[in-house]
């Protein structure tokens, strides 16, 4: 028997989500274009027909609660329901958006824009949105919905998302090219040790959570002696290439930058195990018929590419 629910409820779980996710009923009611007191009286009204609190009130701040956490991976999966019967039932005229989490050089591989286009062919009337961010607020963005799957490098797994292998990309040691001449024959820990370096930042996240998108072992040679922290790899190949500092890069983020004659790299792959590549998705979300078309053509162009033997190519 299908139980009896009031008309509001879904819209009480939409303003639920965003209340959720932004910790503002300010900023929900702006993203819902509502007024606060309307966004206010969803959750009160929610909270009243669940018997249980969803958030503790902190100043202007709404922190969830763990029940409140078990609400919003239930209201995800409700709402990737939704849209998936909606999205069958009007077929490839339908229109939408697909929001896609990354890093700068996966958007820009050959093979990634080789899927996109594709995919456009295939789906016209989907928007696709392409969402650059630290790694840890790709998974954050990918667990709490904002975004639909993520294509990020890990060096351990998670235990409330799924993750899909694609490939593995070994780790070089890169060194402006006047620089790299004072550098040992042999490259050992201890020498990698000793180096300055130019570090990728470590979000506050990473070091709270068990997941990590820079290798521990890495995290280790680069803090003994950092002379400058980045969240940004781009920035932290210029300065490299300056010769301020070495850094410890994966081989898929190198080749994707324009500096390689001013940068020397050396392969570390025996010292540090490769960074694991995939793609991110929410557990037990509805995977909509163009969401799986677009993961299935990444998982052909991408799947154990070799970076011996067929190393992804870039745009100039």
């Amino acid at each position: 028997m299908i139980p009896e629910i009031t008309g509001d409820f879904l819209q009480q779980l939409r303003g639920f989500y965003y209340v959720a996710t932004s910790g503002s009923v300010s900023d929900a009611a702006s993203q819902m274009n509502r007024t606060q007191s309307a966004v206010t009286y969803q959750i009160q009204l929610l909270e009243k027909e669940l018997g249980i609190v969803l958030f503790l009130r902190l100043k202007n701040k709404m922190i969830l609660t763990e029940e409140g956490k078990h609400l919003l991976t239930w209201a995800l999966r409700i709402f990737d329901t939704i849209s998936g019967m909606q999205e069958e039932l009007q077929g490839k005229k339908q229109t939408g958006c697909l929001c896609i989490a990354g890093s700068r050089p996966m958007f820009n591989s050959r093979e990634f824009t080789q899927s996109l286009l594709e995919f456009h062919r295939e789906w016209p009337n989907i928007h696709v949105s392409l969402n650059s961010a630290h790694p840890s607020f790709i998974y954050s963005g990918i667990k709490n919905g904002q975004n639909d799957f993520g294509l990020i490098g890990m060096s351990n797994t998670f235990e409330d998302l799924d993750f899909i292998p694609l490939f593995r990309s070994p780790f070089l040691l890169a060194i402006g090219k006047n620089e790299a001449a004072a550098l040992p024959s042999v490259i050992t820990p201890d020498v990698l040790k000793s180096l300055p370096y130019i570090s990728f930042s470590i979000n506050l996240r990473e070091h709270i959570l068990k997941y990590h998108f820079v290798p521990e072992q890495i995290q280790e040679y680069m803090s003994n002696n950092s002379v400058l922290s980045c969240s940004n790899y781009f920035i932290i190949m210029n300065y490299v290439a300056m010769g301020l500092g070495c850094t410890i890069i994966d081989t898929f983020s190198f080749k994707s930058f324009n500096i390689p004659d001013k940068i020397h790299v050396i392969d570390i792959s025996s010292m540090v195990e490769p960074l694991q590549y995939g793609i991110l998705l929410r557990k037990k979300s509805n995977i909509s018929q163009f969401k799986k078309n677009f993961i299935d053509m990444l998982e052909h162009r991408l799947k154990n590419i070799s970076f011996e033997e067929n190393i992804p190519h870039f745009l100039a």
